[in-house]
């Protein structure tokens, strides 16, 4: 977003559920409550530890055109909007795309997930796109934001992935993530670091990506970085 200041380039940088800067009175306490609660530890591998957790991820061609297609369609009338869906998988353990959409506007930077499953399927996690139009820049290649690591530890999910351009990127948990997080705070470190990354002269969408992996080292997360259906993990 050339010619913006900072805080609104990390507006759209909190991405889906994270493009949220304002929460009703019962969220609000609802966020407090749940930050006071002592935080629960990941079972171990072998229960639902982290079912998906390899060292490289591709996703199966069905999922993946459906991805790039929720990323074409994330630019209606030339105007950014996130769009994205639900990743479940059978009883098979074949992942499959369901619920796709767009987020709702005035929040075009937000998109809010359907989190239900077809019978006998399991959620696994949340798709969504990262896109920049014209006005923000013509970003591609940003990675998931703060409040994407966050949502996903807190609703203890297996996976968290986002598109942007032809950039994918992916949280997964390990047995040493967290059970719980503070969501604004997380969200926010994260929007700081890219600011003092994009400050200190590297690119947004570079500072993006170095800020999600520090994220992603501080909650004990894998992440990943790729480009279309595959993505490789980014290790220290």
């Amino acid at each position: 977003m050339y010619g913006k200041q900072f805080p609104e380039i990390s507006d759209n940088q909190e991405g889906f559920v994270a493009g949220k800067t304002e929460y009703a009175p019962g969220e609000v306490a609802e966020l407090k409550r749940m930050d006071a609660q002592e935080a629960l530890r990941r079972p171990k591998p072998g229960s639902s530890g982290c079912p998906t957790c390899t060292g490289k991820k591709k996703f199966p061609k069905d999922v993946c055109d459906k991805m790039k297609q929720l990323m074409d369609d994330s630019y209606p009338g030339g105007h950014s909007q996130e769009h994205g869906g639900t990743l479940v998988s059978d009883s098979d353990g074949n992942m499959a795309l369901a619920n796709a959409g767009a987020g709702q506007r005035p929040n075009a930077g937000s998109f809010s997930p359907d989190l239900s499953a077809p019978a006998g399927d399991k959620v696994l996690g949340i798709f969504h796109t990262h896109p920049y139009d014209a006005s923000e820049g013509n970003y591609t290649d940003v990675s998931l934001s703060g409040g994407d690591a966050a949502y996903m530890v807190n609703n203890h999910h297996d996976i968290m992935v986002a598109r942007s351009g032809d950039g994918l990127f992916i949280y997964e948990p390990t047995s040493a993530t967290p059970g719980h997080v503070d969501f604004e705070q997380t969200n926010n470190d994260q929007n700081a670091r890219i600011g003092q990354l994009v400050n200190g002269g590297m690119g947004f969408p570079e500072a993006s990506r170095q800020a999600a992996a520090e994220t992603a080292d501080r909650l004990h997360l894998k992440y990943y970085e790729g480009k279309g259906c595959s993505a490789d993990e980014v290790k220290k």
